[in-house]
């Protein structure tokens, strides 16, 4: 029998060569879904060859594929009607089984392969087991995409030191692996990655080329407050980092900040700290030996400065730079001017409070000859310590005289010295006047 939803109109007569004038006119009342009109057509097929099969059981009919073909001859036999009759049945079985590959849907359902050129979707997981899966497209289009609410590609590898996902560019200026999320709003992530062991790295980045200046990492940041790298240690206890450098060159840096931009107050390394026994920049050096620096800072210009530091606190015992040092021999704070020639000092400071003072020298020990500042010119014409205004004193004061009388030459404008005359128990006193003028006093010692 035939279908209820499949109609099967007949020509309203055939030639006498057995071929339909007008045809077979199929109507299928289409389904809701795909499913279910492949179903209705596979029933309509079922049917149509059952009623082939009945007719071609019946003796009273016999049947000749020539008669159907169509022509007289020796091999012409039955009714020109039956035969018409079945010719139409196997138009019919033809058109069914052309509706029901036609009307596949346009995306593979489970079970069925995937389709190349459409969309495929499925309500299970699809696995590609063994055999390695091959995706190749034109310029400006991707290869393979995947969406989902989720996960949109995921790799998975069970073995050691495998790629869960590996991508490859061979472009001069190519992009293995790009992430891209395009919200405008949100904590948003291009490229995420996570790793749960002890020893693990969440984003693991390498250049593997042995010569020029090569970036195992390079962020961006398109905002004028943004940050192209942001690391956060979220382990609120241990001694965490939040950007851990490591450099195994014999002259290399671990962490290494550029600031490109030829004007503005730029910086190429900050560090910032809200703990209230934090450090902002801390720099450390564990080898026991050598000319070693914990902060080593270089500075280009002719007004640069190499190492600066600011406290910007109003009140309170502050430091802007302070140095210690364990050794019974070092220096706390150590400066040295390389140039030759000019005014250079080695260490520099200034003060511009009413009260304040340039530099302080504080020897807290309560006991030996400890010496709060020391000044030392191995130059014959040069000053220790050399005041440019008022000097007072207010503790014991211990001037050094020497037994020689001093080269006027020496003597500044305006200045005195004192040398000891011991032949005649002396004490001498060399004056230059500001005009050049120099006199001499004397001072009898008992």
């Amino acid at each position: 029998m035939v279908p209820d939803n499949t109609h099967i109109r007949a020509p309203a007569r055939v030639g006498r060569t057995g071929s339909a004038q007008k045809g077979v006119h199929m109507a299928v009342h289409e389904e809701s879904s795909g499913q279910e009109r492949i179903s209705a057509l596979e029933a309509q097929v079922t049917a149509l060859l059952a009623r082939v099969a009945d007719l071609e059981a019946d003796s009273s009919v016999s049947f000749d594929l020539g008669d159907a073909v169509g022509g007289r001859g020796a091999g012409e036999r039955g009714s020109r009607s039956s035969l018409g009759r079945r010719a139409l049945l196997v138009g019919a079985v033809g058109a069914a089984a052309g509706g029901l590959l036609t009307a596949r849907p346009a995306a593979a359902a489970n079970g069925e392969p995937i389709l190349a050129g459409t969309s495929n979707s499925a309500s299970g997981t699809t696995f590609l087991n063994e055999s390695p899966f091959y995706v190749t497209t034109s310029a400006f289009k991707a290869a393979l995409w995947g969406t989902s609410p989720t996960l949109g590609v995921r790799g998975h590898a069970s073995q050691a030191s495998s790629v869960g996902v590996f991508g490859e560019s061979e472009g001069a200026a190519g992009i293995g692996v790009h992430g891209y999320a395009p919200a405008t709003s949100g904590l948003s992530v291009g490229v995420k990655g996570e790793a749960k062991g002890s020893l693990g790295t969440g984003v693991y980045a390498i250049a593997s080329a042995t010569s020029g200046e090569t970036y195992g990492l390079v962020a961006e940041a398109a905002g004028v407050g943004g940050c192209a790298v942001a690391a956060n240690s979220a382990a609120e206890s241990g001694p965490n980092f939040g950007v851990w450098a490591a450099c195994r060159s014999s002259s290399g840096i671990g962490v290494r900040g550029r600031a490109t931009s030829p004007s503005g107050v730029t910086t190429g390394v900050e560090g910032t700290s809200q703990s209230d026994s934090g450090t902002g920049v801390r720099g450390e050096v564990s080898a026991a030996t050598g000319t070693t620096y914990g902060i080593d800072g270089r500075s280009d210009s002719e007004s640069g400065i190499g190492v600066r530091g600011r406290v910007t606190a109003t009140s309170g015992v502050t430091y802007g730079v302070r140095g210690a040092h364990a050794s019974t021999a070092g220096a706390a704070v150590y400066g040295w001017a390389e140039s030759v020639t000019g005014s250079a000092q080695g260490v520099a400071g200034w003060s511009e409070s009413t009260e304040g003072t340039g530099v302080l020298g504080w020897a807290r020990a309560g006991s030996g000859a400890a010496t709060g500042v020391r000044g030392r010119a191995d130059s014959p014409q040069g000053w220790a310590v050399l005041a440019e205004g008022r000097l007072r004193s207010s503790g014991r004061t211990v001037l050094g005289a020497p037994a020689t009388r001093p080269k006027e030459t020496d003597l500044l404008p305006g200045s005195l010295s004192f040398y000891i005359d011991r032949k005649r128990n002396q004490l001498k006193v060399l004056v230059k006047y500001k005009n050049g003028t120099v006199k001499t006093g004397t001072i009898a010692l008992a």
